[in-house]
């Protein structure tokens, strides 16, 4: 049956051919034979008349294919020379590549072959952490990235480089010639300072060494100061430390989690000031004096803040920035009294016991000063947390300062061993 079927689809598709073909035929009219003789006539004329239009057209045609066969836009080649790197960019800088890029491809370029004939090359494997951190090596990457600067000629300059967003989060609405005066200045103080740690020798110091590097440090930080202040207007120098200080990254990162205003930011900015300020520079070791100044600080630097944040967001700086207030407050999952502000007053009075603890034993304590004092200090706990809460707090790794001393007693009295901060 299929078989038929298909036999049948055939014979009208050939016949549907055979129609097609006739009907074709019949609507083309055929030449009289004055018309053919005329056509044939005409024939040498028309290729006559082709053949010139041709050659008049030749040497434009010519010209436009050896164009298509010659102009082919930026060829690749890889740079070998000084002056191929300086081609390098001045092509791509004439093929409209932007500028941060023509640097970093004349730079990755540049410092694949110079690091591939530098020492790091050649040393093994298990030495090339401290051949990288050596000054031969660290030579050779400040010539890089001299070298790699003066290749890229005006795209080279770091107000070139910078993307929109990180300029204005650096540099504010500054200029291009104070922003490359200022990536000169903070590269050679870098310079300055990894030298002078270099200088060291090894990376362990003595307190009296340590103090004389944070002295060295301290001279070279106000003559950068002093020479930004050459740079920039006084307005200009506020608003570049707002952005690029220590104290604002410190502070940027204890409050990434907020949201804050602008001028949010530039109030608690002037209170991390007055911190820094006001808190002692340690040489390696705490007096507890300088504990007790940088707890008074703290207490001031906190009541500064909360003062500038309502206190939801006030808590959450808390929850980013004290690592006790965390500990106390984790325990509210369990007790329900255990709140964000008797969170806060568990980490002041922490504070407090540490501040104080030590000049407690500085004085000789009898045994009997000392459980009194551990005794007002876990009585205000209890009452904060609740017996419960607070015997939990002291098992932390936060709380277990608030555990007394051992103390022993014998017939001849000896001054019992401070605990260990």
């Amino acid at each position: 049956m299929k078989r038929v079927l298909l036999l049948i689809l055939l014979g009208l598709s050939l016949a549907g051919n055979v129609w097609l073909f006739r009907t074709g035929r019949a609507a083309a009219p055929e030449n009289s034979p004055a018309q053919s003789a005329a056509m044939v006539a005409a024939r040498p004329s028309a290729q006559l008349a082709k053949a010139e239009s041709q050659a008049s057209s030749a040497p434009e045609t010519a010209k436009n294919t050896a164009a298509a066969g010659t102009s082919h836009g930026f060829v690749w080649r890889t740079p070998k020379s000084d002056d191929d790197f300086r081609r390098l960019a001045d092509d791509l800088r004439a093929a409209g590549v932007p500028s941060r890029l023509i640097y970093s491809i004349v730079q990755e370029l540049y410092s694949a072959r110079e690091l591939a004939a530098s020492p790091l090359a050649s040393a093994p494997y298990w030495q090339r952490r401290t051949v990288e951190q050596s000054k031969e090596m660290q030579e050779v990457y400040r010539r890089i990235e001299a070298k790699a600067a003066e290749f890229a000629g005006p795209d080279g300059r770091l107000s070139a480089r910078l993307d929109p967003v990180a300029r204005a989060r650096r540099y504010g609405d500054l200029p291009d010639a104070k922003i490359d005066a200022i990536a000169a200045l903070e590269r050679d103080y870098s310079e300055m300072v990894t030298d002078s740690y270099r200088a060291t020798g090894s990376g362990a110091f003595t307190a009296e060494e340590w103090a004389a590097k944070q002295k060295e440090q301290k001279l070279l930080n106000d003559e950068k100061r002093a020479d930004l202040a050459k740079i920039l207007t006084p307005d200009e120098l506020a608003a570049y430390d707002l952005r690029n200080s220590d104290t604002a990254r410190q502070l940027a990162t204890s409050v990434r989690n907020l949201d804050l205003r602008p001028d949010e930011f530039a109030a608690l900015y002037a209170a991390r000031q007055a911190f820094d300020a006001a808190s002692p520079q340690s040489t390696g070791v705490f007096t507890p004096e300088m504990m007790q100044q940088r707890r008074v600080a703290q207490t001031t630097y906190n009541d500064a803040v909360k003062g500038v944040l309502n206190d939801d967001r006030f808590y959450q700086y808390l929850a980013s920035t004290d690592a006790d207030y965390r500990t106390a407050l984790n325990l509210s999952a369990k007790y329900p009294q255990v709140t964000a502000p008797v969170a806060y007053q568990v980490s002041t009075l922490k504070a407090e016991l540490e501040a104080t603890r030590n000049n407690l034993f500085r004085s000789t304590p009898t045994p009997d000063a000392i459980t009194a004092a551990y005794a007002g200090w876990n009585g205000r706990l209890d009452a904060l947390l609740g017996p419960a809460a607070a015997a939990e707090f002291r098992q932390t790794q936060n709380g277990r300062v608030f555990n007394p001393p051992t103390i022993r007693r014998s017939a001849t009295p000896t001054a019992p061993v401070p605990p260990r901060p």
